[in-house]
């Protein structure tokens, strides 16, 4: 692997102003043609971490995958993927769904998650379910459009959340969709796991664009107040509105996706 990238580098370095690279390399490399001015700018940013057991933690605990991607410093296209991919508007809102994680291949750590990876060229780009296991490969130069369209593929479903019920009272007069309403607090472990195993269903998420979702913090005063309103004492607590005016169904603690579809069922 040491001989690999040292060659790679040495290559690289001497032969691209000759034009020779793409044939110089005993790798394939990249031939798309560059965003250039089509990139989508955004003064945002990825939220690289550097620690890859760290976000397979974080993974386990979220439900989230991780977007892990192999650069080198001196590899232009490593370069050109930070300079224009990472700083598409598009690729920057996917990777809110993802546990983000840069390697660079020239420290003894990337090395060795190379090796692990089997990761030969740079950049490489893996995107990783919430247990490690590769669920897609990008090998070289990708564009903004190339890597969301894999993202998007596996990113898991999300429930549209709202903040705020007497906004989607209203959102709900004007459409006659029902309302879901979930009380939670972060402390909970019983409000994360219903986050982690129960929201994050892809059953659970396609049905619940049947409703208008709301989520609510307990320890916020507009949660504390809401928590008297409805009489709710125990977390997490969901309330289902067939109507603004109309309770049709409440649960009290923790649901598993099944069970929980099953309700969500009734109340369409």
């Amino acid at each position: 692997m040491v001989d690999k990238i040292a060659l790679l580098k040495k290559l690289t370095l001497t032969t691209l102003t000759a034009g020779t690279l793409a044939t110089a390399l005993p790798m394939t490399l990249p031939t798309a043609a560059a965003p250039g001015p089509d990139v989508r700018q955004t003064q945002e940013q990825i939220a690289w971490h550097t620690d890859l057991s760290a976000a397979l933690r974080d993974a386990r605990s979220t439900g989230k995958p991780i977007l892990l991607v192999f650069e080198a410093s001196w590899c232009p296209y490593s370069r050109r993927m930070e300079r224009e991919t990472f700083a598409d508007s598009t690729v920057i809102a996917l990777s809110r769904d993802f546990h983000c994680v840069k390697v660079d291949g020239d420290t003894d750590y990337g090395k060795a998650l190379m090796r692990q990876y089997s990761v030969d060229a740079f950049p490489t780009t893996l995107l990783l379910d919430s247990s490690g296991s590769v669920q897609a490969r990008m090998r070289g130069l990708q564009t903004a459009d190339a890597l969301a369209q894999q993202m998007r593929a596996v990113a898991p479903a999300r429930i549209a959340w709202q903040s705020s019920l007497s906004d989607a009272m209203d959102e709900s007069r004007r459409t006659g969709k029902p309302i879901l309403l979930v009380f939670h607090a972060d402390w909970c472990p019983f409000c994360r796991r219903m986050e982690r195993e129960t929201f994050a269903d892809p059953t659970v998420a396609r049905l619940s664009r049947n409703f208008i979702c709301v989520k609510v913090d307990t320890e916020t005063a507009y949660g504390k107040q809401l928590c008297e309103e409805y009489a709710v004492d125990a977390y997490p607590y969901v309330i289902f509105f067939s109507d603004p005016n109309t309770i049709v169904k409440t649960i009290e603690g923790f649901q598993s996706p099944d069970a929980f579809v099953e309700s969500m069922r009734k109340v369409l």
